[in-house]
């Protein structure tokens, strides 16, 4: 038995194009972003104590990483992430442009667990140029501990993989009728929950996104209370989600 079919993953090459333009943009934005921590500080030294107290404390250039780049890095890997595997199954099983699963004799094990892997590669692959750019920005602008961002990189990694398979597992368990405005939703829905978990802390739980919550650039492990337990879930969910889904696909016809 097969576990990956190489023709099945050759014809997922052109994903790779877009994965690129990804990587770039997001990595340009992060520097961008980064560059203008110098302005920000001043400005937000100059505001008066109440106006300071609503913003935020940032001391540092790790303060404001936490609160600018964290969550720019999580929500677009992670949209491109569901995007992605939105159009790995729903889009190119549904729409018929993948002939060679309609023509050539390929289990439907083999299909799922390549379309999988490519989603792997892919979402990796932007989360590694990602890290670079924005441990490269960190060191410029200021002080960057390394262990603590090292940390954060590979949370943020689990976070975006947790999203990406979570909606890849949707895609299989409702038929190919999830759409690109859907995988929206999920992410909007998931931002939401991290937004108000300001002030209900439960709802973290139901976002893995809380990993920003926690400030790992600053406080290290001692920010686990905050994102350890809901990225726990959300890796257990996405996986078992795309467990029941393979099995599905395994035995649903295709549409």
């Amino acid at each position: 038995m097969k576990i990956f079919n190489k023709a099945i993953y050759k014809s997922d090459r052109k994903t790779l194009i877009a994965m690129i333009i990804w990587a770039v943009v997001l990595s340009a934005l992060m520097v961008a972003s980064m560059s203008m921590y110098p302005i920000v500080s001043k400005a937000i030294a100059s505001l008066p104590q109440e106006l300071k107290d609503i913003v935020g404390p940032i001391n540092n250039i790790n303060d404001y990483f936490a609160a600018q780049a964290c969550e720019t890095w999580i929500l677009f890997v992670g949209i491109y992430g569901a995007t992605l595997a939105y159009k790995l199954i729903t889009k190119q099983l549904k729409g018929r442009e993948f002939e060679l699963v309609y023509t050539a004799p390929f289990s439907r094990g083999e299909i799922v667990r390549t379309k999988a892997l490519r989603l792997f590669i892919n979402v990796s692959l932007v989360n590694i140029f990602v890290a670079v750019f924005s441990g490269v920005s960190l060191y410029v602008w200021g002080q960057i501990n390394i262990a603590n961002f090292v940390l954060f990189s590979a949370l943020a990694y689990v976070a975006t993989l947790s999203i990406s398979y979570f909606v890849f597992a949707l895609c299989l368990l409702f038929d190919f009728n999830m759409n690109a405005f859907g995988c929206i939703l999920v992410l909007a829905a998931f931002y939401l929950f991290y937004t108000f978990s300001a002030n209900v802390a439960t709802l973290g739980y139901f976002t893995p996104i809380s990993v920003i919550s926690g400030n790992v650039l600053t406080a290290g492990l001692a920010g686990i209370k905050y994102y350890g337990v809901p990225l726990a879930i959300w890796s257990v969910a996405s996986l078992v989600l795309c467990m029941l889904g393979f099995a599905k696909f395994k035995k649903a016809d295709l549409c």
